[in-house]
C-alpha cells in the first residue's frame, strides 16, 4: 500500500539546508501496523507528511496504492488523500460546537453524502470505536480519550484503506492509550487497514508489527517487536 524509494526531503533555511529526510526507502504493506519511532527531530513526522500527500518529496519516490505522488497535481494529490488514507493527531482537531455524531458526519456531507444517511453512517462509526454512549456530547463533554475516539471515527468517516497517526497517543494516559492501541490494531487485522503510526509511546511499539527507527532523518533499524525485545 505504501511504498518509498530513497526519498529525500530538504528545506532550506537561509543559507543552510536541512534534510529531515534523507534517502529512506521502505514498505508497508496491507493490513500491516508499522510504528516510526526515534527523538524529536529524526524525521519521523516528515516521513509521515510524505506518504499522506501532504508534502512532496525533493528526490525520489513515495507511491499510494502504487501511484507515484510527484506524478500528481494538487487536485488529485487532494483525490488520493480523500480516497485512500484518514489522519489521526495528538491533537484532535475537533469542531467545539459540534456533537460526535456531528463532528463525523461533517467530512461526509462535505463530500456530497445526504445528510441523513451521513449521520448513519457516524453514529455505526462511533459505535465501532466504542463510542455510542456519547453519540450527542460536544468535545467540552468528552474525555481526552472518548475526543481521540471521535477523531478515530471521523478518519474512518471516507472508509480509507490507510490510517496514518502522529502521536495520537501524545494527550493520552497509558490505560487510555493501550485502549487506542488496541483498537487501531484491530482495524489493521480485522478489517485489514494498513496502519503507519509516528509515535514515542513504547506502548505503539509492542502492538505493532514492525518498528522502523529512525535517526537523523535516515531509518536506522527496521525490526520487530520481539527483536527489539531480544
Amino acid at each position: 500500500m505504501i511504498e518509498c524509494i530513497d526519498v529525500t526531503k530538504v528545506y532550506n533555511q537561509g543559507d543552510q539546508e536541512l534534510r529531515a529526510v534523507n534517502a529512506v526507502s521502505c514498505a508497508v504493506n496491507r493490513g500491516e501496523f508499522v510504528a516510526i519511532m526515534g527523538p524529536s527531530g529524526s524525521g519521523k513526522s516528515t516521513l509521515l507528511q510524505l506518504i499522506g500527500c501532504l508534502d512532496l518529496p525533493t528526490s525520489g519516490e513515495v507511491r499510494v496504492n502504487g501511484q507515484r505522488t510527484r506524478d500528481l497535481t494538487d487536485d488529485h494529490l487532494t483525490l488520493l488523500r480523500r480516497k485512500y488514507i484518514g489522519f489521526i493527531f495528538q491533537f484532535f482537531n475537533l469542531l467545539p460546537s459540534l456533537t460526535a455524531v456531528e463532528n463525523v458526519a461533517l467530512p461526509l456531507i462535505l463530500n456530497g453524502v445526504a445528510n441523513k444517511e451521513a449521520q448513519a453512517q457516524a453514529r455505526s462509526l462511533l459505535q465501532l470505536v466504542e463510542l455510542g454512549q456519547r453519540l450527542e456530547h460536544k468535545p467540552t463533554q468528552m474525555s481526552g480519550g472518548q475526543m481521540q475516539r471521535v477523531a478515530l471515527a471521523r478518519a474512518l468517516a471516507a472508509d480509507p484503506p490507510i490510517l496514518l497517526g502522529d502521536e495520537p497517543t501524545g494527550n493520552l494516559d497509558s490505560r487510555t492509550s493501550r485502549d487506542i492501541m488496541a483498537l487501531l490494531r484491530h482495524l489493521a487485522k480485522e478489517q485489514g487497514r494498513t496502519v503507519l503510526v509516528v509515535s514515542h509511546d513504547p506502548r505503539v511499539a509492542e502492538v505493532s508489527d514492525r518498528i522502523l527507527t529512525m535517526i537523523d532523518g535516515c531509518i536506522s533499524v527496521n525490526e520487530t517487536p520481539d527483536q527489539k525485545e531480544g
